[in-house]
């Protein structure tokens, strides 16, 4: 039995950056939104802390505020929701779907701007 740690492998193909970005999202484009903030995000997802559970697979219309003049909209996949501890909210993993490329290029400039 080894004692030496082992990294956890990464299961997506970008690593996320720590990233406050506000959104909005609705389960139906044209439905309620909600807010929600990042708490890490890629050019193929993020990370939020969201005030209500959405179950996995769960399809989303996301509208990403990534600067004050940079308002992108993107569809979205749920795909994984956890309570946070001693809270009643929730973290939830969502993979961003048929994103384009001008899209995906301003999320990683965004990403890559110093904070």
């Amino acid at each position: 039995m080894s004692t030496e740690f082992e990294p956890k492998k990464e299961k997506r193909g970008t690593a996320r950056v720590g990233a406050r970005v506000p959104i909005s999202f609705s389960l139906k484009p044209g439905f309620k939104h909600s807010g929600a903030l990042t708490k890490d995000m890629s050019e193929c997802g993020l990370r939020a802390t969201f005030d209500e559970f959405i179950a996995p697979q769960s399809k989303l219309s996301i509208r990403l505020t990534l600067r004050s003049n940079k308002i992108m909209n993107v569809a979205g996949e749920v795909k994984w929701s956890q309570p946070m501890p001693h809270s009643y909210r929730y973290q939830v993993g969502v993979e961003f779907k048929d994103i384009d490329e001008a899209s995906r290029r301003s999320i990683v400039e965004y990403l890559a701007m110093p904070k």
